[in-house]
């Protein structure tokens, strides 16, 4: 399982890499459609901010879905409301120092970097767990 969890994340994190350069290359004509003329030094953050988000929201995401494939639904849960508190705590107080929308953006960085750390290195305890409880290879194992 471990194995098949690293080579997931790796495969999705290059793709989403890939995706999102590619959408930096794009991003004038991509946000134009959506855009206010004037505003090309705020979708520039607005697009490498977004590269960051995707490839840590794609390692979230994944985790998330082993801890449910583990029967840890309840700590994907746990998870995901503490992310929401500290995010909108940090955009608050963002905003006492940073003005304009930049605070929302780092506000969501932050959190979304952290997210995924968290999940990587919880992930790799319950695999270390699951390896040193069960030593016998060959039988069918499952989390109680």
């Amino acid at each position: 399982m471990n194995e098949m969890y690293r080579y997931v994340l790796r495969i999705s994190l290059i793709t989403t890499a890939v995706v999102m350069i590619a959408f930096i290359f794009v991003r004038d004509y991509a946000f134009s459609f959506f855009s206010i003329t004037g505003m090309e030094n705020e979708i520039f953050w607005i697009a490498v901010g977004g590269t960051v988000i995707m490839l840590c929201t794609a390692l979230s995401m994944i985790s998330a879905k082993m801890l449910d494939g583990f029967g840890k639904s309840m700590y994907t849960l746990a998870f995901t409301i503490f992310k929401i508190f500290f995010e909108m705590g940090l955009i608050f107080v963002l905003t006492l120092f940073i003005t304009g929308g930049g605070s929302v953006l780092i506000g969501i960085i932050i959190a979304e970097i952290l997210s995924a750390i968290i999940y990587y290195v919880f992930l790799k305890h319950l695999f270390n767990t699951f390896e040193e409880k069960y030593e016998e290879k060959s039988t069918v194992k499952t989390f109680n």
